[in-house]
């Protein structure tokens, strides 16, 4: 059934309901509470973190009909039923009363109304707020997924209009250690495209800027800055302290150095590049398989200069490394919980001017003088 007639049948069972179902506001329902009436949140465990009116008691509305009818004896006993935003409640109240409760109220716009109308609530201990409540729900990701990113480390490199975004919500997420490498100072023309900066910041170090907003974002995770340029002198040394790689990086050589190292290291690498109006993205994973291609395998020969300018060059939509640095982020969670769906062996290029996403297929190279001679060297 198409969306909008499923949207059209749900209000038009919504609108007969509520004409069977008396509806009061908060004020009246917490009057009658007052007076004895039960009000019962019917919300899942899950959303309690918000808080559940004082004296109220859950039930989730999966058990709500069978719990009631083997702990009330009385059918005239007054009932005030609440959910999160008054529609739940509506269709329990419905049920009840078909079920011979006589006196049963929906309590209109629900728990969002009751708190915005500052009636008394509680936050059981056990539910006080999560951050990440809201990414636990994720069936994908649930309790174990998010124990799995706040243990994760990662290394981005370059903290520039990709990297900015990437670590911003990769902070968010709860990544429990983020390295950010970078030795540029904040430029006024960087502020564009690099949204962790601001004005305040030109002509600071971009990595000691950046921890200080990320470390203002979320308080629980660690923050290691180094304030240099990647090199294959000190890339080696760094590396070994990660899980991963974020190569957030604007030049084929610094990328090269990146997945040498990736490669003897055995880490898996999430490469973005912009140019003009077209991002990329893939993910370089040793240890995926023995056909994962690595960066090489992809550009074997690197473009002369002339073909590949800076954004310094000839611009740069702020927007795009925004978007490629946030693909880069979910590259990364996804790679952590261990979601099959992701770009190893694959390249997405983003077309900004035609709005157009398109996955291409990356094979290994068997002659790559890269993947298969480094992979197997001992380090």
């Amino acid at each position: 059934m198409p969306v909008t007639n499923y949207n059209k049948m749900h209000d038009k069972i919504t609108y007969k309901i509520s004409k069977k179902v008396s509806e009061v506001d908060p004020f009246k329902a917490y009057k009658m509470q007052q007076e004895g009436s039960l009000l019962i949140d019917i919300r899942e465990q899950s959303e309690l973190y918000l808080g559940k009116p004082l004296n109220s008691t859950h039930i989730p509305k999966s058990q709500l009909e069978i719990t009631l009818l083997n702990v009330i004896n009385d059918l005239d006993v007054s009932l005030l039923i609440i959910c999160s935003s008054g529609k739940r409640s509506l269709f329990a109240a419905y049920i009840l009363k078909e079920l011979g409760f006589k006196n049963v109220f929906s309590v209109s716009g629900g728990f969002e109304n009751w708190k915005n109308s500052e009636l008394p609530y509680s936050i059981p201990e056990k539910d006080k707020p999560n951050r990440y409540i809201r990414q636990i729900l994720i069936p994908e990701i649930g309790k174990i997924g998010q124990q799995k990113i706040n243990k994760s480390k990662i290394l981005i490199i370059g903290m520039g209009g990709i990297g900015c975004p990437a670590a911003l919500y990769l902070a968010a997420a709860g990544i429990g250690h983020i390295g950010i490498i970078d030795n540029d100072l904040v430029d006024l023309n960087n502020l564009h495209r690099q949204i962790l900066y601001s004005e305040k910041d030109i002509g600071k170090s971009k990595v000691l800027s950046a921890k200080d907003k990320l470390e203002q974002l979320n308080s629980e995770i660690t923050i290691m800055p180094y304030e240099v340029r990647i090199n294959s002198e000190n890339i080696n040394s760094i590396i070994l302290n990660y899980d991963m790689v974020l190569d957030a990086t604007d030049n084929f050589e610094t990328r090269n150095v990146i997945n040498n190292a990736c490669i003897r290291h055995k880490k898996p690498n999430i490469q973005s590049s912009v140019f003009l109006f077209e991002g990329q993205i893939s993910t370089f994973h040793p240890n995926f398989s023995t056909n994962a291609p690595c960066y090489r395998c992809l550009y074997s020969e690197f473009p002369p200069a002339f073909l590949s300018p800076s954004c310094s060059e000839i611009g740069v939509l702020g927007i795009l490394p925004g978007l490629m640095g946030v693909l880069a982020a979910t590259e990364a969670l996804k790679i952590i919980l261990d979601i099959k769906t992701n770009l190893i062996g694959k390249l997405l290029v983003l077309d900004l001017l035609e709005m157009d996403f398109s996955v291409y297929n990356i094979q290994k190279n068997k002659n790559c003088n890269y993947c298969s001679s480094i992979k197997n060297t001992d380090h």
